[in-house]
């Protein structure tokens, strides 16, 4: 008998909502859930006319071990300046490289780029909140004609490793010359 009334009064006391429990405050939007994702990609065209790259940052997570990818995080800059061009490459574990290069360097970025399809990434801008710093990839290439090509993702890479091994190749070119 005393557990039906203690059933009939729980029941009861659920509808009126008078458990004793205050109700969770409503979620701040402003600070992100751990795990929360926010995926900004907006329609930033796929298809670039240019071919003139003046600068390029590209930050990436190895998308595969290998014989040639023997690190786990790459990054790549290289800008032009006065008609100058000047670069850097670093790998986690690794110092600082830099290096000043010929316009030819550029073209050959640009057929990675192009070889890559990392245009058709345009736009895309995803962060899920409680990832490590060093995840995902980040690219921002700017072409002479005000084009760009910008993507990020904090949640893996999106760069095949074919493409990560032509631009190590490339980038570590440069830097032995």
């Amino acid at each position: 008998m005393f557990a039906s009334m203690l059933a009939m009064a729980l029941a009861l006391s659920l509808l009126t909502g008078a458990v004793g429990v205050p109700a969770a405050p409503p979620a701040d939007p402003d600070i992100p859930a751990p795990g929360g994702t926010s995926d900004n990609s907006w329609n930033a065209p796929k298809t670039v006319e240019s071919t003139e790259i003046v600068s390029a940052y590209i930050y990436t997570m190895n998308p595969g071990w290998s014989e040639t990818l023997t690190a786990r995080c790459y990054r790549f800059s290289v800008k032009t300046e006065d008609n100058v061009v000047t670069g850097t490459y670093v790998t986690d574990g690794g110092d600082l490289q830099t290096f000043t290069a010929d316009r030819d360097f550029l073209t050959k970025l640009q057929q990675i780029v192009a070889d890559g399809a990392l245009v058709k990434y345009n736009g895309h801008a995803r962060y899920t909140y409680g990832l490590p710093d060093d995840f995902g990839t980040t690219v921002r290439i700017e072409y002479a004609s005000g084009e760009y090509i910008r993507f990020s993702d904090n949640q893996s890479p999106m760069m095949s490793a074919e493409t990560l091994t032509s631009l190590a190749a490339l980038f570590e070119g440069a830097v032995e010359k």
